[in-house]
């Protein structure tokens, strides 16, 4: 612009502060302007000397002095200018910018909208469609068409502009649970989420503000007392919070919904009304007529909705409801009785039930209707029918034989002048009942085949009859007539107790009939009396045995016909038999018998006792004389029946006819004294003697040798000799005596020790008789066991068969080092597995065999454990890591009975010795925090050895072998004005850590036993630090970590600059670029051929946008900066080149 006396402005933009000097050359005068805070420019001074160096200077176009304070200069010479006056209004999303410019120019914002400058140098206008965060806007002033300065001002919409939601209307109450549920009015933004809840608590969402601004919100959340917080949410953006004070919200119940009113008479002529209404769940609701008393008719269900039945109510007019719970009562609703519908409706068959009867089917019906209505029922294409009347309470069962088996049959009521519409059931849903059966008669039959039961059964016709146990099964017994009727014979009973009956008609079962079967008829059969004997016992009475026939465990009985009782005389046995003695009976006349079980008594079986009592005595005699080469004698005799006739240890039985055969053995040489005793039911009841004379040469010893299979048993010398001689046993290859024995009927018996391996000559001499006789017999006592395997020496340890040969059947017990292994000799051999350690010592094998005859013979073999092993790798299995101060196992394998070293790194730590399994272990502590490689050294006893890969054992938690990070700062900013810049990273435990710059090491610390590690430093004051971190392991192996981009915390002094793609770029597709800059500042990016980007870094000063790149070309990229305050800065050029 031109000012008075020809001076020109050659700079477009001035901002308050900014100075000046004129006229510019070296050693000449000068004045000094500076721009006001109102945009004016001023003469604030003159002076001498050299101009200073500036890039706002005043150039001399003319001559003359400029007059200090003219109006009309200071008005010409105005600076443009631009701010938001006053706050931006969050509703309309638009702010007033004010500002200076040239009197009478033209603004142009964002060049779209023309604003006229006044004359006084002063405009205005509204700016509008703000959006979140910031809002660019340019400013162009022109003169006479031409722009002569331009400004730019940014206008920022955040959260703070959001208005606070206004909270009005809260209430609350408590539902049948306790649970407290509030409704809140709440006015803001027009289609704002609003959040509540507890001061620095979590927030809930409540819902959406309405069109209108103003919405009504119900919620679970609140509080009783004290202060609740609100806000709103608008575009993801939070207002500020609204605490409201929820003491003043009011306590009260919504009001209650009468959805449907019902009203019909019931049979008393009284209208009952039903109420469909909707509230709280567990309220009670009342009603009443206006400025009546309330009463109640009911509570709301689970649902919140019920249907409630009440007498409470009128034909027309209002009617008043109203919920009440816990104390708490609501606004009242009015209800219009005269819109409320009558109707009588459908019944309600809930049940159906056909009863089947010996005398025809009936049916039961469960009806729910109207009190006092007639129920009618019928087939479809029938006549209707009433079926009865429904009682007070509204549900009725009916019995009645109107029904049917199967097909539909319809049901109505009948109340006055109304009939409801007919309610339809299918019969075949009808559940089948049958009667329980009678049962009129029980007999229980008992013979000698067993227990019959008979059951005399009324019930329905065809029907299946079943019995049981209580709580046994159920099985038929057999099916009724086609009239009911019914007689069964059945196993299926009992003496005593209950048992139950049942009948079952097609798939319906009827109840049960339980009947006392104590209370049966018993029937059962006469005894029967097959032969009867009499016989003179010791004692010279008469004495009668009776064989009879009957029911097993049955008592049987007899008396004479005149005047006597009937008293026992014995029992039959399980097969139905029985062979009785007593003395009561007679040898002629007449005797009654009769059998008794369980109380009942048989008709009686009479027995005339002279056609069939029969006298036997004993009696016995010799048929010839004594076999004296066989020693026995043939004898014969009579006794009672079915007796038996003792002697000695023989014994002989009669037969039906009362006579009896035998032979006597054993006799003795000499005379034999014979007492034979007749036995009747285990009773001796009379004996007779017999003498018997046998005369015979004394017989000649004889005998053999037997082993019993038990080893363990002595061996056993039997033979032959003459009664009542003295047998001796001598080894006859020593003389020595080995046992003696007794002739007891002929024979003899004994034991002797065992003599030794092999086969032996047994002399027997028998005495005592007449002189002495000789015999001989031999004892073969078997091999004794012998070791083929192993031979004497060198053995590989661990478990070693051992071999050999012995007698057949033998127990073998293989020992060797304190054990013990037991085999037995199976076809002539063993064998057995024993252990034998690793060791240069020797070692006895011993073979005990236990042989026939209680033989016991020893063996041995002697071996050293130090043959030839098959080398087995020695490994270490576990642990991996330990605890400090904490003892630990540590575990492994070796070949067997090894002998090995476990060492560290620095030294040998353990010596132990593997198991016959190779197995080793023991415990020890180990750390602190210390990484241990273990080895393990085996040694075996031929002098082999290996060693075993090493192990790492480290501290539980660590990691050897984890990479090296650098993890923070987490923003990746340093503060530059602190010397104390926290940086921190993860290593592998206990390594070193060098942590570097792109200008060299500037830090090395030691990480921690888990692998933490930090330091603190002073970065800056405006340089970008391209951080790594290099680890040293305690194995001295190394690694590096990923480069880490630390920047200044962005402020309005911050430099801009490019920080990526370090990599370079991606010639297909969108690449990365990244940068920092000033807070907010707007970050211009432009490359040798013009501008890539222009982006608005964000409040930490970090900047970014993705672009593509290439195909082939290296770019020189330059950022440009504007900050806030409008000053500018340049990055350095940053080279991005084709990522390879």
């Amino acid at each position: 612009m031109t000012v008075p006396n020809g001076v020109t402005i050659n700079t477009p933009n001035w901002y308050q502060g900014d100075e000046c000097r004129t006229p510019e050359g070296p050693g000449d005068d000068f004045f000094l302007w500076t721009v006001t805070s109102d945009g004016i420019i001023k003469n604030v001074g003159t002076g001498t000397g050299l101009n200073r160096a500036t890039p706002y200077a005043f150039s001399a176009a003319g001559s003359g002095t400029p007059a200090t304070g003219d109006p009309a200069f200071e008005d010409q010479i105005r600076t443009l200018t631009a701010k938001v006056d006053g706050s931006v209004d969050f509703a309309s999303r638009s702010a007033k910018v004010v500002g200076t410019a040239a009197a009478n120019s033209v603004v142009k914002v964002n060049n779209t909208l023309d604003v006229a400058v006044g004359a006084d140098g002063k405009w205005s206008t509204t700016v509008t469609g703000l959006k979140f965060g910031d809002n660019a806007f340019t400013f162009d002033e022109y003169r006479d068409g031409a722009k002569t300065s331009t400004v730019k001002l940014n206008v920022p919409l955040t959260a703070d502009a959001i208005p606070l939601v206004a909270v009005s209307g809260a209430s609350r109450y408590a539902d049948a649970d306790g649970k407290n549920h509030y409704t809140y009015t709440i006015t803001g933004v027009p289609k704002a989420t609003v959040q509540h809840g507890t001061p620095g608590g979590t927030w809930y969402e409540l819902g959406t503000i309405g069109a209108s601004g103003t919405t009504t919100f119900t919620s679970d959340r609140g509080v009783n007392s004290g202060t609740f917080e609100f806000r709103q949410l608008v575009d993801g953006n939070a207002s500020a919070k609204t605490s409201y004070n929820m003491s003043s919200a009011t306590v009260a119940l919504p009001k209650i919904e009468v959805t449907k009113v019902v009203r019909q008479k019931n049979s008393a002529g009284t209208w009952v009304y039903k109420y469909t209404v909707k509230g709280l769940a567990g309220a009670t609701v009342e009603n009443g007529a206006p400025s009546q008393p309330w009463g109640s008719i009911g509570t709301i269900g689970s649902t919140g909705t019920s249907t409630l039945e009440t007498t409470s109510g009128a034909l027309s007019g209002n009617y008043e409801f109203r919920q009440v719970l816990n104390n708490q009562s609501s606004g009242k609703t009015i209800v219009d009785m005269s819109t409320a519908t009558e109707a009588l409706g459908p019944v309600s068959v809930t049940k159906i039930e056909r009863i089947e009867t010996a005398s025809g089917n009936s049916y039961k019906y469960t009806v729910t209707g109207a009190a006092g209505a007639t129920v009618q029922n019928g087939s479809p294409s029938g006549a209707w029918g009433d079926v009865g009347e429904i009682g007070t309470s509204g549900t009725t069962t009916f019995t009645t034989t109107r029904g049917a088996v199967s097909g539909k049959y319809e049901f109505r009521q009948v109340l006055g002048t109304a009939t409801s519409a007919k309610t339809t059931v299918d019969m075949g849903d009808a559940v089948v009942t049958v009667e329980a059966p009678k049962v009129t008669r029980i007999v229980r039959q008992v013979d000698e085949s067993g227990t019959k039961y008979v059951y005399t059964i009324q019930g329905v016709a065809d029907a299946e009859v079943q019995n049981g146990a209580p709580n046994g099964g159920w099985s038929g017994i057999g099916k009724l007539d086609g009239n009911g009727r019914g007689t069964f014979t059945t196993t299926r009973g009992a003496t005593s107790g209950n048992y139950d009956f049942r009948q079952v008609s097609g798939s319906a079962v009827s109840a049960k009939t339980v009947v006392d079967m104590s209370t049966a008829t018993v029937e059962l059969s006469k005894v029967a009396i097959t032969s009867a004997s009499s016989y003179t016992a010791a004692d010279g009475s008469t004495r009668y045995v009776y064989e009879v026939t009957g029911i097993p465990g049955a008592t049987v009985e007899n008396t004479t016909p005149i005047g006597m009782m009937f008293e026992s005389i014995g029992m039959i046995g399980t097969d139905g038999t029985a062979v009785i003695d007593t003395d009561r009976g007679a040898t002629s006349g007449t005797y009654n018998f009769r059998q008794t079980l369980h109380d009942a008594a048989s008709d009686p079986t009479t027995v005339n006792m002279s056609d069939v009592v029969e006298q036997h005595e004993l009696t016995v005699a010799a048929t010839g004389p004594a076999d004296e080469d066989a020693r026995t004698v043939e004898v014969e005799g009579t006794a009672v029946p079915k007796s038996t006739v003792h002697v000695g240890q023989q014994q002989f039985t009669t037969n039906a006819k009362g006579k009896w055969t035998g032979t006597v053995k054993n006799l003795a040489a000499g005379s034999n004294d014979l007492t034979f005793t007749m036995v009747i039911n285990d009773i001796e009841r009379k004996s007779v003697n017999l003498t018997v004379d046998l005369s015979a040469p004394v017989v000649d010893p004889a005998g053999s040798v037997s082993f019993d299979e038990d080893v363990s048993k002595r061996a056993t010398v039997s033979g032959t000799g003459a009664d009542g001689a003295t047998i001796k046993l001598f080894d006859d290859a020593t003389d020595k005596q080995i046992g003696t024995a007794q002739v007891a009927g002929g024979t003899w018996r004994t034991t002797i020790d065992a003599i030794g391996v092999g086969s032996h000559t047994i002399r027997i001499e028998q005495t005592g008789i007449d002189g002495t006789q000789t015999a001989m017999t031999t004892a073969d006592f078997g091999q004794a066991a012998t070791i083929t395997s192993p031979a004497p020496g060198k053995v590989t340890p661990g478990m070693v068969t051992v071999s050999g040969n012995g007698q057949d059947g033998a127990a073998i017990a293989v020992k060797a080092g304190g054990k013990t292994v037991n085999t037995t000799v199976q076809n002539g051999t063993f064998s057995a597995q024993i252990e034998i350690p690793g060791s240069t010592d020797p070692a006895t094998i011993t073979v005990e065999q236990h042989s026939k005859g209680n033989l016991r013979t020893t063996t041995t073999v002697q071996v050293t454990g130090e043959g030839a092993q098959q080398l087995v790798p020695v490994t270490i299995t576990s642990p991996s890591t330990y605890v400090n101060g904490k003892a630990i196992e540590v575990t492994g394998t070796a070949s067997p009975y090894a002998t090995v070293d476990i060492s560290t790194q620095w030294n040998t730590i353990k010596t132990v010795t593997a198991d016959k399994d190779g197995n080793w272990s023991f415990w020890r502590g180990f750390g602190p925090d210390v990484l241990y490689t273990l080895t393990a050294k085996q040694t075996l006893t031929d002098g082999q050895t290996s060693t075993s890969p090493a192990v790492t054992l480290s501290p539980e938690g660590s990691n050897f072998n984890a990479p090296v990070a650098i993890t923070g700062p987490s923003d990746g900013l340093y503060n530059p004005s602190s010397g104390g810049n926290r940086v921190t990273g993860t290593a592998a435990s206990n390594a070193t850590v060098e942590i570097s710059s792109q200008w060299g090491a500037i830090k090395t610390v030691k990480a921690d036993a888990m692998g933490k590690w930090e330091f603190y430093r002073g970065f800056g004051p405006d340089a970008v630090y391209k951080l790594t971190a290099k680890q040293t392991r305690v194995d001295g192996t190394s690694s590096t970590s990923a480069v880490f981009t630390l920047s200044p915390a962005a402020s309005q002094i911050s430099p801009v600059v490019i920080t990526g793609p370090t990599e370079g770029y991606q010639p297909t597709g969108a690449t990365h670029v990244t940068g920092t800059a000033s807070s907010n500042a707007t970050v211009v990016i432009k490359h040798q051929w013009g501008t890539a980007a222009t982006v608005t870094a964000n409040a930490n000063g970090k900047w970014e946008f993705y672009r593509g790149f290439g195909p082939d070309v290296t770019y020189t990229l330059t950022a440009e900066q504007t900050r806030t305050d409008g000053t500018t800065t340049t990055s350095t050029p940053f080279t991005l080149t084709p990522k390879k």
